[in-house]
């Protein structure tokens, strides 16, 4: 018998801390949606376009642009927009814990050079609020 693979509760992550409910709600961390197949860091939005298993992990392949308005663009165009960074395909290593905290680790232009960031599942009012928000989209 084989068991299911382990997935991510789909939903809003935030950095376990001090301010982790403010946090939270103020849209937290990260947003992982494996159903969807998307994982949005801060203003990097991913899509997922492989999943591979390992244990106690999923490692994602992903394509990943910023949003509009982030902070990290490239510039300005000469009429004030910003320029951004093309999108790039990336690796998203999410791994699980004995105490409900995941850690993330991303590439960057296909190097690990950030360091891992600890997440954990924010909490019912933070769920309710990024549904209703997907919800309206």
């Amino acid at each position: 018998m084989r068991l299911a693979p382990w997935r991510p509760q789909n939903g809003i992550y935030a950095i376990p801390g001090t301010n982790f409910e403010d946090q939270c709600l103020k849209s937290g961390d990260a947003i992982i949606d494996m159903d969807e197949r998307s994982v949005s860091i801060g203003t990097d939005r991913c899509g997922v376009t492989f999943i591979r298993n390992e244990p106690n992990a999923v490692r994602l392949f992903a394509t990943c642009g910023q949003e509009p308005n982030a902070q990290g663009s490239n510039g300005k165009n000469g009429d004030g927009s910003p320029v951004l960074a093309p999108p790039s395909s990336e690796t998203i290593i999410l791994k699980k814990t004995n105490n409900g905290i995941v850690f993330l680790l991303k590439s960057r232009n296909g190097e690990f050079t950030d360091p891992v960031t600890k997440l954990a599942y924010c909490g019912q009012d933070a769920q309710r609020k990024y549904a209703e928000q997907k919800a309206r989209k």
